[in-house]
């Protein structure tokens, strides 16, 4: 798994499942290989499965408890506060518990609660950049701007090598639409890791609002070179934005090809061929798809 080898990590898994089948890490880990792979219901029955062996194992509980928090069912967000809250009675100082117990809170409309929460986890935990980054938003969903600038600005000078701190803090000003002061956090957090994605695409942002689009054009050069698949196809879409669209073509055509089994790049060519009206290509293009899988969704649609 931690060569994101995720097919071969998911059938050891299941072979340790099946040779220690009361024992809650395997189905624990089996879970965690199901999230990494993008299969959230599986994921999520391994890790029932692993607090269903074992009601103490904290990872699985909490990693369960992360994804009821992202449910609308308010029986499913009590259930997650009670998972969280038992974590936290064998380990009162799991950050990671405390910032999804706020979250859960948050969720169910116990804003004072969580946020009471949280500022008590910072004063524990001053370089807890999650915290910092939770207490802000939930600042903001309180229109409190100077409130959430004031937090992030304490969680950077907590963590001046941090990346994150000042992408978070740049992120604020962008979504407050203070570009000017966005910018100088940005270019610190590249300067400090000059493969940050977040950061290169809000300076992206920047020079586009700006028009500075020959800036912008060799800022999304690099931001496609980064290894994270949600940034492969950033140039291509610039340039089919900006009116080079054939230019834009060739380099969605070339991602698709280098990665075969990904339908999000091939749907972005065939909606590039169909706009350019080259309908003899998307038609061909399709009929591979279906011609190797006839129940491909994404082609039929």
């Amino acid at each position: 798994m931690a060569k994101k080898d995720y097919g071969r990590a998911l059938l050891e898994f299941r072979n340790a499942t099946r040779v220690m089948p009361k024992d809650a890490e395997p189905q624990y880990q089996l879970g965690l290989a199901f999230l990494a792979s993008g299969n959230a219901t599986n994921g999520a029955r391994a890790l029932y499965s692993a607090t269903q062996l074992n009601p103490k194992h904290a990872g699985a509980q909490l990693k369960l408890a992360e994804l009821m928090t992202t449910s609308q069912n308010q029986d499913t967000l009590r259930d997650a506060v009670g998972r969280l809250e038992s974590v936290l009675t064998a380990s009162p100082d799991n950050i990671e518990a405390t910032d999804t117990l706020a979250l859960a809170e948050w969720r169910l409309g116990k804003i004072d609660d969580a946020s009471k929460r949280l500022e008590e986890a910072l004063q524990r935990f001053p370089t807890s950049l999650r915290s910092s980054i939770q207490l802000a938003r939930l600042k903001l969903s309180r229109n409190d701007l100077k409130g959430a600038e004031e937090v992030l600005r304490k969680a950077a000078v907590s963590a001046p090598k941090s990346p994150d701190a000042a992408v978070a803090l740049g992120e604020l000003y962008l979504l407050s639409n203070q570009p000017d002061r966005a910018e100088p956090e940005f270019r610190r957090a590249l300067a400090l890791e000059a493969k940050t994605g977040v950061a290169l695409m809000g300076l992206a942002a920047i020079q586009i609002a700006g028009k500075h689009l020959d800036q912008a054009e060799q800022t999304l050069r690099q931001v496609s070179a980064l290894p994270e698949k949600q940034y492969k196809p950033q140039h291509a879409v610039f340039l089919y934005r900006t009116g080079k669209r054939e230019e834009a073509l060739k380099e969605f055509e070339a991602l698709a090809k280098a990665d075969p089994k990904d339908r999000a790049a091939r749907t972005r060519v065939v909606s590039v061929y169909f706009a350019l009206d080259k309908l003899p290509q998307a038609q061909s293009s399709l009929a591979a798809a279906l011609k190797e899988n006839s129940k491909d969704i994404d082609a039929l649609l």
